[in-house]
């Protein structure tokens, strides 16, 4: 694998949207090591799409930890390269080292500026096993581990510009021979074959790497990057560098090359304004190509592959490079308090959080509360027969996503409006709450006009039982604004998990909308937290409403059940608990339902470890043609005017389930 960076237009500076950052004239001694006690800098590359999912991780770890905050700055490519290496020798560099492992690493490791992290692996192996194995290659010197992999594996691809081809009545190269051929074709043309931004370097080496491979293997590059003796005169990278010079000698490069950066983009935009017709580089190249390139990407005028074979060559021509991940390690000149792990807002990667036991402990942040007593009972729940936590099985690959600023085919919209979805900078999936599936709502109100919810992304899930999860961050503004995790039949039959907003509470909501009848006199009303309390615990069920000790919310219509669950305690942003008086305010929540036969039982957690068991729902599907189906959904009171909440979903896992015994 080479090293192979992505590159921004603008450094340093503060990192947008994240407290703490240091300006572009703080200097290395401002952002480093010797930061404030509890607080930690991060050092990080410009360039979409990467800098602002790195900046959202950021201030989204700020958010959950107020006390132990992220100071981070941001800079070109090339000038962080110079950056950090002046930092971490004068042994100021920031807390967290960003880099692409292997020889960097190497150095630093060999200076002792680097924290040894094979310890931490050890004891946290729910973490190494969520990773590649492969990616730990270029973290590990001397068979221990000194970097955490990261972010996203990122190829190099030979892109090119299909109008430039067109203009010249050619094909995308198949052979290296191809490449030759197009040379003058494109020069006659006036359009240089490739763009390179050569003054770089790493640019130049992608080159080497897949020549080197496609001609001799990849034990040729490898012996050279393992330092072998007489790795550069194997006569396999002897042929390739000869070659490389016939494609210099022939104008195969934009004149001036050499003199081109890669921070710069300008051989992005040689590339898309058709002034070169191909480019190898990396993946991550696309995201700035769509930003900059007007309709180039949009419009279809991109095209990509893989490098293509040399005739006669031992490499794989399916074989490619790039980086198995980027790399994160700890300065030896952080402070113990910077290198304690605080808590931090998990991305779930293969393996669902595992719900856990342990001591139960009385704790306050900042200010003083008073402990009347701790009183341990039983739970029961009588709404259906819960479904304890199963052991999760198989990752269902083809039913989940990972979104990335795309969402699968698997998936329908019901009711789309395109204008009340999208994409995070992180590339989470944006829904904004509008509409209501509660019919009470406009049964009970003839003369305000309400509308049902749209943009229910759904999907029909698997035979058989299973689990499904989410990550959700909401920002509810207005009361009954509400967002999460949906079994769906209909707008009358479905099952949600989630986080409601009432107007002066932030709760936890697990309900089931139906068209049974209400019990002959029942009622129903909301039942919040009772005044001088820290705690608001609401519940309300249709299935037996009223059972004892339960609520239902509103005054049913005579042919509806309301069927709310709360299950209160209004987490704040940093997921600690509070009473009647919280303010609205963003928060981030993991959800889970399992499926066992016809019952959902949903389960919530603040931390993505420790989880809680909310009211069994049984469901079916209300008719033939509205089959059951899974998915995602924010709603509010359903009336006209009323501004919309976000609602950002980092993830959607679903798993075969493997029960345990009890039920």
């Amino acid at each position: 694998m080479g090293l192979a960076a992505c590159g921004g237009n603008s450094g340093p500076k503060a990192a947008a949207g994240a407290s703490g950052g240091a300006g572009a004239s703080g200097g290395v001694a401002a952002t480093g090591s010797s930061g404030a006690t509890g607080s930690a800098s991060y050092w990080y590359l410009t360039g979409q799409p990467g800098e602002g999912i790195r900046t959202n991780t950021v201030k989204r770890f700020n958010t959950a930890n107020p006390s132990t905050q992220i100071q981070p700055t941001t800079f070109q490519n090339d000038a962080y390269k110079t950056k950090i290496k002046t930092a971490i020798g004068a042994g100021q560099a920031p807390t967290l080292i960003w880099g692409w492992g292997g020889g960097g690493l190497k150095s630093y490791v060999d200076a002792n500026q680097v924290e040894d992290l094979t310890s931490w692996f050890t004891a946290n192996p729910a973490v190494k096993s969520r990773l590649f194995p492969s990616s730990f290659g270029a973290a590990t010197i001397g068979g221990k581990i000194y970097a955490m992999p990261c972010e996203t594996v990122q190829l190099i691809v030979l892109y090119y510009n299909k109008t430039a081809f067109d203009k010249v009545g050619a094909k995308p190269p198949q052979t290296w021979g191809d490449i030759m051929a197009l040379v003058p074709k494109f020069n006659a043309q006036g359009i240089a074959p490739f763009s390179l931004g050569g003054q770089s370097r790493w640019t130049n080496m992608m080159w080497l790497e897949f020549v080197f491979d496609r001609i001799g293997g990849s034990e040729v590059f490898q012996a050279i990057f393992a330092g072998e003796k007489n790795g550069w005169s194997n006569p396999a990278a002897i042929q390739a560098l000869t070659q490389m010079q016939a494609l210099i000698k022939a104008n195969g490069f934009i004149k001036g090359f050499s003199s081109i950066t890669a921070d710069s983009n300008a051989d992005q935009a040689l590339l898309y304004t058709g002034k070169a017709a191909m480019m190898l580089h990396g993946s991550w190249t696309y995201g700035s190509m769509a930003t900059d390139g007007g309709d180039f990407v949009s419009g279809g005028h991109l095209g990509y592959m893989n490098f293509p074979q040399v005739d006669g060559g031992k490499g794989n021509p399916t074989d490619t490079v790039g980086n198995p991940g980027q790399y994160l390690s700890i300065s030896s000149k952080a402070s113990e308090e910077q290198k304690a792990s605080p808590r931090v807002p998990r991305r779930q990667d293969d393996g669902p959080a595992q719900p856990r036991s342990g001591r139960i402990a009385l704790t306050t942040d900042g200010t003083t509360a008073n402990f009347d007593n701790v009183t341990l009972a039983g739970r029961t729940d009588d709404r259906a027969q819960a479904m304890d936590a199963p052991t999760p099985g198989r990752l269902d690959r083809a039913a989940s996503d990972d979104f990335g600023g795309t969402i699968g085919s698997q998936w329908s919209w019901l009711r789309p409006d395109a204008s009340l979805h999208g994409f995070a900078g992180d590339g989470a999936l944006s829904l904004t709450s509008n509409g209501n599936l509660d019919g009470y709502q406009r049964i009970s109100s003839p003369g305000t006009t309400y509308s049902p919810t749209k943009n229910i992304v759904l999907q029909k899930p698997p035979a058989g039982d299973w689990m499904v999860e989410t990550k959700m961050h909401f920002d509810p503004q207005n009361a009954q604004q509400q967002a999460g995790m949906i079994v769906y039949s209909d707008d009358d039959t479905n099952v949600l998990n989630g986080i409601a907003w009432n107007g002066n509470l932030t709760q936890v909501v697990s309900l089931r909308n139906s068209l049974n009848p209400v019990a002959p006199g029942s009622s129903c009303a909301l039942t919040g937290p009772q005044p001088g309390s820290n705690t608001a615990i609401s519940r309300y069920s249709d299935q037996r409403c009223p059972a004892a000790a339960e609520h239902t919310s509103q005054e049913a219509p005579a042919n509806r059940t309301c069927c709310w669950v709360g299950n209160g305690q209004g987490p704040s942003a940093d997921g600690s608990f509070r009473g009647g008086n919280a303010d609205p305010s963003h928060i981030t929540v993991w959800l889970r339902i399992y499926k066992k036969g016809e019952t959902y039982t949903p389960w919530l957690s603040y931390d993505g470890a420790s989880w809680q068991r909310e009211n069994a729902w049984t469901l079916t599907a209300s008719s033939p043609r509205f089959p059951v189906r899974v998915g995602l959904v924010a709603e509010d009171n359903g009336a006209s005017g009323v501004p919309g909440a976000q609602a950002w979903f980092d993830y959607f896992h679903l798993y075969t389930a493997h029960h345990s015994s009890g039920h």
